[in-house]
């Protein structure tokens, strides 16, 4: 959305069919409030067409990792996933998950195996469309980094005071013991993404959204209670939908997770 003083605009980058409704400008002042309403209507292609396409991932081994996507197209495409064009089929590491004309790809335990190029193909009677993207494996960081290996790394810092092996356990990797959650929510309602972490110390976290970190206002809060970290987001509306991410970080390493958000019309 931009406001420029005197004019309002509210623009969708790119389409699709489901952002076909009502939308609603109210403008409030001291004096009075006026409000007024037009109907969008996204009329969808006919041959298959990518309104959001795949991204490139990096994923740490033994995570998960997800892939997303919308087509449009009439009469609706067949979707199909391929890893170095090689199909996809779904097991018990590997979902294919399928929302409208949201579609995404699972991988629930990632591995150097997983590494490579991944391939999304749309297809109805009236032709083809496909997006790529490579997802990268990073290995695990060591939970502890002992005295030596800090000495090795780092030669010209002065050497560190001995420490006991039960202030050493103290330290653990940052760790999602409940990971982010997709989301459908009705435009207009509530959403909250939620993740409860560990780690010591106790990690520090992070929210994005479709890459950009995200900052706490009255429109988007950020809730912690205890152990367990909310995204709040008050009303929903179509520039909310898209990936979130959290990442959660000490002086150990970090971790990441993602989940989806989808805003469905009222």
């Amino acid at each position: 959305m931009q406001f420029d003083g005197h004019r309002c605009h509210l623009l969708f980058k790119s389409a699709h069919e489901d952002y076909s409704g009502s939308y609603t400008c109210k403008v409030s002042s001291a004096k009075e409030n006026l409000s007024c309403t037009a109907n969008l209507l996204v009329i969808p292609s006919k041959e298959p067409l990518f309104t959001r396409k795949l991204e490139v991932l990096e994923a740490t081994e033994g995570w998960s990792a997800q892939f997303d996507c919308k087509v449009s197209g009439f009469p609706p495409p067949e979707v199909t996933w391929t890893h170095c064009e090689q199909p996809v089929v779904e097991t018990d590491n590997i979902r294919i998950l399928r929302v409208n004309g949201h579609h995404s790809l699972l991988i629930t335990n990632v591995n150097k195996e997983s590494e490579g190029f991944y391939t999304v193909i749309a297809r109805n009677v009236h032709g083809q469309a496909e997006s790529s993207a490579e997802l990268h494996v990073q290995e695990p960081r060591p939970a502890i980094c002992t005295h030596m290996s800090r000495l090795e790394k780092m030669p010209s810092i002065p050497e560190e005071p001995e420490v006991s092996e039960g202030e050493l356990e103290l330290k653990t990797m940052p760790d999602f013991i409940k990971p982010l959650s997709d989301l459908e929510v009705v435009e207009g309602k509530e959403a909250v993404l939620k993740c409860r972490v560990t780690g010591m110390p106790y990690p520090k976290i992070i929210w994005f959204h479709n890459g950009k970190m995200i900052e706490s206002t009255d429109e988007v809060k950020m809730i912690q209670y205890r152990d367990v970290h909310s995204l709040v987001i008050n009303s929903v509306c179509h520039g909310h939908s898209g990936v979130y991410k959290c990442i959660i970080s000490n002086k150990v390493g970090k971790a990441a997770c993602y989940a989806h958000l989808y805003v469905a019309a009222s």
